[in-house]
């Protein structure tokens, strides 16, 4: 199969304005996970970072998703997303083929106030300007299934129960619609001096409730350390870009107070790692512990 991939590389070398050579190496990464697995395959041309990533799978649903998301993302916002460059069926796997981004993952030493604005614009570019059609089932996806399912969670039963109350169907209709990349943490953020560049998109849409990404990535970069207990810099920063996002998408600070907890609940029963699955679980109980701390510390200089 690698070489009929090198072939395809070679066959679309003027296309996806990449070198027409032979002179191609490659990196193959087993990409399994709880709910989908795949190959990763990384091509090198004479530079340390992969110049064209591919990824094969043996189903067309995973592959034909991703490749109209990062469509729709690139679009928007070109300087974040990688250009998809195309579908295809070799053999057994779907293929698909998109530019390699260059840089290591996103750590707190990357994060300036300047590089997250960047960042929160780019967001909303991509979702304000999605085309996609708002789900007919949002309320019991983002609401109903989740928090009826963390009620079986002892210490997590009855604020779950009491959430769900106050999360009404009208409430919820009055919240924007901005599809979300739905795994938005350092991992899946590379950086190479200023530029940021966001991978892996299969999931963008599956999560519509504002605000989420940009609270995924705040507590990534905190390491699952509770907004209470951050440093007086990180609440700042966090809180002004909480309050940026808010401010551009149309999302009113009095809804916070039911938005974070209904996003820590949706974060907290995504298909992740047993690890992280863990340290979601633990922000959730935390913010029921002490909403108001919660609260101030997100929302300071909003």
């Amino acid at each position: 199969m690698i070489a009929e991939w090198k072939a395809l590389l070679r066959r679309q070398s003027d296309e996806w304005g990449i070198a027409d050579t032979d002179d191609w190496t490659f990196l193959v990464h087993n990409n399994y996970h709880q709910t989908k697995s795949g190959l990763n395959v990384f091509w090198f041309h004479r530079a340390r970072h992969p110049l064209v990533v591919m990824k094969a799978y043996k189903e067309p649903e995973m592959p034909r998703q991703e490749f109209r998301n990062l469509k729709a993302a690139h679009a928007s916002a070109p300087d974040f997303v990688p250009r998809p460059l195309g579908l295809h069926k070799q053999g057994v796997f779907w293929t698909l083929w998109m530019t390699g981004a260059p840089g290591t993952r996103l750590t707190m030493k990357h994060v300036s106030e300047a590089a997250v604005e960047r960042l929160c614009d780019a967001l909303v570019a991509i979702q304000t300007r999605s085309v996609a059609r708002m789900p007919a089932d949002r309320y019991r996806d983002s609401v109903c299934v989740p928090l009826d399912e963390l009620q079986s969670q002892p210490l997590l039963s009855e604020p779950c129960k009491e959430l769900r109350a106050k999360c009404t169907e009208r409430w919820l209709q009055s919240l924007p619609w901005l599809p979300q990349h739905g795994d938005l943490y350092g991992g899946n953020i590379l950086v190479e001096g200023r530029s940021w560049r966001i991978v892996d998109w299969e999931s963008f849409g599956q999560i519509d409730l504002p605000l989420y990404d940009v609270l995924s990535f705040w507590l990534s970069i905190a390491n699952g350390v509770p907004p209470p207990q951050w440093g007086e810099a990180l609440r700042r920063s966090a809180s002004g870009i909480i309050g940026r996002y808010c401010w551009a998408c149309g999302v009113r600070l009095k809804d916070l107070g039911l938005l974070v907890p209904l996003l820590l609940a949706n974060r907290a029963h995504q298909p992740y790692s047993a690890e992280r699955n863990a340290t979601a679980l633990a922000l959730l109980g935390d913010y029921f512990s002490r909403p108001r701390e919660w609260q101030d510390a997100l929302t300071r200089r909003c």
